[in-house]
């Protein structure tokens, strides 16, 4: 059972670590999005990094993995297809950085050559899990977005990105929902007043 489930993951990651296919001619105008992840500005490899879409920013965002120099190409998180489509659409973004759900390593990107004639799966299936590793370098502030306080903006000019993850960065603070206005006693003290008024 375990094996079968493990198996299933290491094709989904020669999906995602993979060349992929071109995008559908028909589909959204993507952005070739790679880069580099750092943290306190050393390489930070083989971690799992999603681009979260903030409001009002289209699609369900893109993901990729770092190699052992903390490179990566973005991969588009899509629901219609079951094709790997390198890119991201134009946007902002929260980035969120975590654990593969399971440990990779650059074997795995080495093997990824001799195995592009499995058919990929969408990348959603092992970037957007992450594998709780209470001893993780990954600062807690970047691992959801909710919290995450670093945002960046993809357009159609996105050169190569450094993604620089900071140790004792705080998490971003989450706005507290306003409460509901109680117009309950303006409109008694306004009815009284208006009662006043008629007599």
């Amino acid at each position: 059972m375990f094996t079968d489930f493990k198996t299933g993951l290491l094709i989904t990651l020669v999906a995602i670590l993979g060349c992929g296919k071109e995008p559908l001619e028909t589909g959204p105008a993507l952005v070739a999005v790679r880069g580099t992840l750092t943290l306190d500005g050393q390489p930070l490899p083989f971690k799992s990094v999603v681009l979260s879409p903030a409001p009002g920013t289209a699609g369900r965002g893109a993901a990729a993995f770092t190699d052992g120099q903390g490179r990566f190409l973005m991969k588009a998180i899509t629901s219609d297809t079951i094709e790997d489509v390198p890119g991201c659409l134009p946007g902002r973004y929260h980035v969120v950085v975590t654990e593969p759900l399971i440990p990779i390593s650059d074997r795995d990107f080495e093997a990824v050559h001799q195995e592009m004639t499995e058919e990929p799966r969408e990348p959603e299936v092992a970037l957007l899990l992450s594998a709780p590793n209470p001893n993780s370098t990954i600062p807690d502030a970047y691992r959801t977005d909710d919290t995450s306080p670093l945002e960046i903006v993809i357009d159609q000019q996105t050169e190569p990105l450094t993604i620089e993850l900071d140790s004792k960065a705080a998490p971003r603070a989450i706005p507290e929902p306003t409460p509901p206005t109680d117009n309950t006693q303006e409109s008694s003290a306004g009815d009284q007043q208006n009662e006043k008024d008629s007599d």
